[in-house]
């Protein structure tokens, strides 16, 4: 056998696994989840409602707050990052700070977004203490 053809065996072999795996992990995930859609049915994407007591959940909130952040998310980004990508390949192509900004580029790019997230939310909470605790040590005798 000669090594294309093995290559290309080998190939095929993982992709065909891939496939059976995620296969395998719809059927797990509608398997278990069976019992839930079959009492709550669609009514569980269109109702707002989460009330653990009485047992009536709705995620319509859930799944329109993260469309919106996502939205959000892409109209703050791709603007910055079609600029300093031009930037960095149209502009300045040899130059020092090409080599500057492509390896920050490639560092910030090589840290999970979940790491810049938590560093932005603990951020954001000294931020808020410290404005929030100013604002209610101004304003505890005025009636706020």
């Amino acid at each position: 056998m000669s090594g294309t053809k093995l290559y290309k065996n080998i190939v095929n072999i993982g992709g065909v696994l891939i496939v059976g795996l995620l296969l395998a992990i719809f059927i797990t995930l509608f398997l278990n989840s069976y019992p839930s859609i079959r009492e709550y049915k669609f009514n569980f994407f269109t109702s707002k409602i989460w009330d653990p007591v009485f047992e009536k959940f709705g995620a319509l909130p859930f799944i329109i707050g993260t469309l919106l952040t996502s939205f959000i998310s892409l109209v703050i980004s791709i603007p910055f990052s079609l600029s300093v990508s031009l930037f960095v390949s149209e502009y300045y192509e040899n130059a020092f700070f090409s080599r500057i900004f492509e390896t920050l580029i490639d560092l910030l790019a090589g840290i999970p977004s979940v790491i810049y997230g938590l560093w932005g939310f603990f951020y954001a909470c000294i931020l808020y203490t410290c404005i929030g605790g100013a604002y209610e040590r101004n304003n505890h005798y005025k009636g706020f």
